[in-house]
């Protein structure tokens, strides 16, 4: 019996040692995955600021009113 349990505990330790890493990887990749969302969505925010002020620049009929990122001078610039 004292043959058999040496490679048994030995394994389910290497087995929660491996849970452990996966578990630690998997932490890291929901780290990198929120830290690549937060960018995605600062580069939105910059799209949206940069898509606001050109059609400041293009568009005067519309007073420079930007309704929902959209100026509603655009239909009238075609």
């Amino acid at each position: 019996k004292a043959h058999l349990q040496g490679p048994i505990t030995q394994h389910s330790a290497s087995l929660v040692y491996t849970q452990q890493l996966e578990s630690k990887e998997l932490k890291l990749k929901v780290v990198e995955l929120s830290r690549k969302n937060e960018e995605i969505q600062k580069i939105a925010i910059q799209a949206k600021e940069e898509a606001k002020r050109q059609a400041k620049l293009s568009c005067t009929t519309c007073n420079e009113k930007i309704v929902l990122n959209v100026c509603l001078g655009v239909e009238l610039l075609d």
